[in-house]
């Protein structure tokens, strides 16, 4: 697993992303990310058709937003 760079376009800080990373959102401090992923063409995951790899190898395709996710996980629901 390649790790890629995601830019948070709210405060432009930069992540490098590994299979191990994940987004937390704070309604006090972090409400929301806007993530800008940079393609270097260096196998990072990120597929010709817009489809990246997911830690288990597995190809996803967001088709639209999903809000309430993270929530919802872990509400147990």
């Amino acid at each position: 697993h390649h790790p890629f760079t995601l830019t948070d376009e709210l405060d432009g800080t930069t992540y490098t992303w590994t299979k191990t990373n994940y987004v937390h959102l704070d309604p006090r401090t972090r409400p929301a990310h806007i993530l800008t992923l940079r393609r270097d063409g260096d196998g990072s995951g990120v597929r010709s058709d817009g489809s990246m790899l997911g830690a288990d190898g597995t190809a996803v395709r967001a088709s639209r937003p999903v809000f309430g996710a993270a929530t919802a996980r872990a509400g147990g629901s």
